[in-house]
């Protein structure tokens, strides 16, 4: 499943960490967001179906 949330109402803390990637073949980094304690359920406005593709990778959909 994939989760959309609300970050306002997200009770626990917040943090954008940096994580490093590759991107066209050339390393970066980027801040993402991560929850450090419990997402509360009310935070969560959106579930979607997320399964793997045939080749067991998962890729987002599109609009995402």
């Amino acid at each position: 499943m994939l989760l959309q949330i609300d970050p306002a109402q997200v009770q626990a803390e917040i943090r954008h960490d940096p994580v490093d990637l590759i991107r066209d073949g050339v390393p970066s980094q980027e801040a993402f967001p991560h929850i450090y304690g419990p997402l509360n359920s009310s935070a969560v406005v959106r579930v979607l179906p997320f399964p793997p593709d045939t080749d067991g990778g998962f890729r987002l959909l599109a609009g995402l």
